[in-house]
């Protein structure tokens, strides 16, 4: 029991030594959904996600390895093996 009380002790001297929080400075007025309108959309403020790089990346149809991504849309451009082939998209 005593090692207990000890304890206690101990962490009521670590919190009473801690320094206080700086205080936090008043949050401004938000902005208007005006002026949240006329942001342009990206990535750093929020906005839609980056689309992936152009290239090749798994088959999202999986009829073959790989599928060309145009930067856009996929295309009929495909690979197994290394053998490339085209397939129509959907």
């Amino acid at each position: 029991m005593a090692a207990l009380v000890d304890g206690l002790r101990a962490d009521r001297g670590a919190l009473e030594a801690r320094q206080p929080l700086p205080e936090v400075p008043a949050l401004r007025e938000l902005p208007s959904a005006r002026a949240v309108m006329a942001l342009p959309a990206s990535n750093e403020l929020g906005g839609p996600p980056a689309l992936p790089a152009p290239g090749r990346y798994p088959d999202t149809y999986k009829r073959f390895e790989l599928r060309y991504w145009d930067g856009s849309a996929w295309t009929a451009r495909t690979a197994t093996n290394g053998i490339q082939y085209t397939d129509p998209v959907g």
